[in-house]
C-alpha cells in the first residue's frame, strides 16, 4: 500500500487537468465578453455621437431659420413704424400740434411708443425699455407708455 500512496492517482490527476481545462475556457469565454462589451460600448458612443451631432446641426439650422425670420420680421416692423412716423408726423405738421404731452425731450408719445415696441419685440427688459425711454426721449415717468405695452406689472 505504501507504493500506492507514493504515486499521483491517474483520476485525480485527469480531474485536476479537466478542471484547469475548463477554468483557460472559461477565463476566455469571460475575456472574449469583455472584448465584446468594450467593442460595443464604443460603437454605442460612435453612434451617440452621430446622433448628438446630428440633432446638433438640426437645431442649429432651425434657429438660424428662426433668427432669419425674426431679422425679416424686425426689418418689416421698422420700415412700417418709419412709415406710420412719417405719415403721422406729417399730420402733426400739418395741423400744427405736437404730441409731446406726456414725453418730454426730443421725442413725442407716439414715438416713445413705438420705442417701447420694438425693444419689446425684441425682448428687453422692463427696466431696458424704462430707461432707454428715459434717455432717449427724456420722460422721467416711463411706467405708464411701458405699461400700455407690456402690460401692467
Amino acid at each position: 500500500m505504501n507504493e500506492r500512496s507514493e504515486q499521483p492517482d491517474s483520476g485525480a490527476l485527469s480531474l485536476r487537468e479537466s478542471v484547469a481545462d475548463i477554468a483557460r475556457q472559461l477565463e476566455a469565454v469571460l475575456d472574449a465578453a469583455d472584448e465584446y462589451a468594450a467593442e460595443t460600448r464604443a460603437r454605442a458612443e460612435e453612434e451617440a455621437s452621430r446622433y448628438l451631432a446630428e440633432k446638433r446641426g438640426a437645431a442649429e439650422s432651425l434657429l438660424a431659420n428662426h433668427v432669419t425670420n425674426l431679422e425679416q420680421l424686425s426689418k418689416t416692423f421698422s420700415a412700417e413704424s418709419d412709415q406710420i412716423l412719417e405719415s403721422t408726423g406729417a399730420a402733426s405738421d400739418q395741423n400744427g400740434a405736437s404730441s409731446n404731452d406726456s414725453a418730454a425731450g426730443d421725442g413725442s408719445r407716439e414715438e416713445a411708443l413705438l420705442k417701447a415696441t420694438q425693444m419689446a419685440v425684441a425682448e428687453s427688459s422692463r427696466a431696458e425699455i424704462e430707461e432707454a425711454l428715459r434717455s432717449d426721449f427724456g420722460i422721467e415717468n416711463p411706467q405708464g407708455i411701458v405699461d400700455e405695452v407690456l402690460g401692467e406689472t
